[in-house]
């Protein structure tokens, strides 16, 4: 961090950090998200009996698994989405089809 920059401070854990970024929103609510995070992995059974590293690894284990989740998810959304443009494409092209015939069917009676 140079001199111009000033961090915020989280909480994280029972420890505050000064963290610095553009959006101090954000770095609080990654913030929270850790401490969630955290405090769910501690109620794992055997947690208290794991040394360091392997708390650490099923931590980053747990956050992995909820970023594969949402990347899917996100995925579903993407793909569900764009067949939700092609469905309103086709209607829109119905919709002027339609206004067409009626156009044609009134020209042709008057």
């Amino acid at each position: 961090m140079t001199g111009k920059e000033r961090g915020t401070d989280v909480l994280i854990d029972g420890k505050i950090y000064n963290l610095a970024g553009e959006d101090t929103d954000y770095i609080q609510k990654i913030s929270g998200y850790l401490n969630t995070k955290m405090a769910e992995v501690k109620t794992s059974a055997g947690y208290r009996n794991l040394d360091a590293d392997y708390k650490a690894l099923l931590l980053n284990l747990n956050i992995a698994d909820d970023y594969f989740k949402m990347k899917d998810e996100a995925a579903e959304l993407r793909k569900k989405c764009e067949e939700l443009e092609k469905e309103l494409y086709a209607a829109r092209h119905d919709v002027a089809s339609a206004k067409m015939k009626l156009e044609n069917t009134l020209r042709n009676q008057r």
